[in-house]
């Protein structure tokens, strides 16, 4: 990591790096030590946000988005390629983290305000290894609803 980020920080004269974590205070001091060494200040623009207000916000902003990852021990398997969206977060169990923040899911974000155009995706199998349900999303013609 110290070699990626000295040649990322020459190329592109970087001084900053910014990460979207939540409330896990290991990763943030995980985050904070392998920063250390690398010269670059070290930010949390989301750090203590509260995860169902942050949920709620980045969809209403037009951020959409496929959980292509989900844990089964942690979440029912079938929410594996379903849209980030406020059906999904109607149906979410209260003790699951809406934004997956202790790894109970991932997310594709395929569209959004920062992008400028949507990622045009189709949905492949879904598989289960070792407890973590993956769908495959591959580049196609699926717009999200």
């Amino acid at each position: 990591m110290d070699e990626a980020l000295v040649t990322l920080k020459a190329q592109y004269d970087l001084s900053h790096m910014a990460f979207g974590d939540l409330h896990l205070e290991d990763i943030h001091d995980y985050r904070l030590a392998q920063m250390k060494q690398s010269g670059l200040k070290t930010l949390f623009p989301l750090w203590k946000s509260d995860s169902w207000k942050l949920a709620r916000d980045m969809i209403d902003a037009g951020l959409k988005g496929i959980l292509s990852c989900v844990d089964s021990r942690q979440l029912d398997g079938n929410f594996s390629g379903r849209y980030f969206d406020t059906q999904f977060l109607k149906d979410l169990p209260t003790m699951v983290d809406p934004c997956g923040e202790n790894g109970e899911f991932h997310i594709l974000v395929i569209d959004g305000p920062m992008f400028n155009h949507a990622i045009k995706v189709e949905l492949g199998d879904t598989t289960d290894v070792d407890d973590l349900v993956f769908t495959d999303v591959k580049s196609g013609a699926l717009s999200f609803p």
